[in-house]
C-alpha cells in the first residue's frame, strides 16, 4: 500500500510518503516492511528537514482470538539551515497483543 499525505500549517508545512507491504508466511506469521519518507519545512527559521523511517512490523496470529506484534525501525533526520545543519538517528521497538472477546 502506499499513501501520500500533506499537510499545511502556520509552523509547519510537511509532506509525506508512507510505502508499507504485507507478507504471509504459513497461516498465522505476517511479515510488514515498511517505509516513511517525509519532508518538512519548518517556518520560523525557514530551514528544512528530511526524514526516513523504516522499519518491520511481525505478527503471529496464534488463534482467532489473540493476536502478537513486534515491530522494530531506525528513524533518520537531517535537518539543514543557513546557519547549521543537524542528522539525528533513533530507534523504536514496540511489542503489542490484541485479544478479541
Amino acid at each position: 500500500m502506499m499513501t501520500f499525505r500533506v499537510s499545511d500549517s502556520d509552523s509547519t508545512k510537511v509532506i509525506s510518503l508512507n510505502l508499507d507491504s504485507r507478507f504471509p508466511l504459513g497461516d498465522s506469521w505476517r511479515i510488514n516492511p515498511r517505509l516513511r519518507v517525509d519532508r518538512r519545512e519548518i517556518m520560523s527559521d525557514g530551514s528544512h528537514e528530511w526524514i526516513y523511517t523504516p522499519g518491520i512490523r511481525i505478527q503471529l496470529r496464534h488463534s482467532r482470538k489473540y493476536r502478537f506484534e513486534f515491530e522494530a525501525g531506525k528513524r533518520f533526520s537531517q535537518r539543514q539551515s543557513g546557519l547549521i545543519d543537524l542528522d539525528r538517528e533513533s530507534y523504536f521497538v514496540n511489542l503489542g497483543y490484541q485479544a478479541f472477546f
